[in-house]
């Protein structure tokens, strides 16, 4: 939704295809992060790489890519109470 992420940011319309742009690069390189993370069972370091993701989405207006980001970031930190890393989470 370009017109709102414009309001958010309070910038134009180029800008927030570079804005988007960058969320795109970044998820592109964190992708290979959150496999390890998953892989390797470290649900803190995927939260909190989630976490930036979802920061991140907060400027750019996408409401399914927020949805689904949401989920998957209530589905790792599920992930983590189950591991038993309930301190890292408060």
């Amino acid at each position: 939704d370009l017109i709102m992420s414009q309001k958010i940011t309070g910038s134009d319309k180029e800008t927030v295809i570079k804005l988007l742009n960058v969320l795109i690069f970044s998820f592109a390189k964190d992708k290979s992060l959150f496999e390890i993370a998953f892989h390797n069972n470290d649900f803190k370091y995927a939260r909190e790489l989630f976490h930036k993701f979802r920061g991140g989405l907060s400027y750019i207006r996408a409401p399914e890519v927020e949805k689904l980001a949401k989920e998957l970031h209530e589905e790792v930190k599920e992930l983590e109470i189950q591991q038993g890393n309930l301190e890292s989470l408060k």
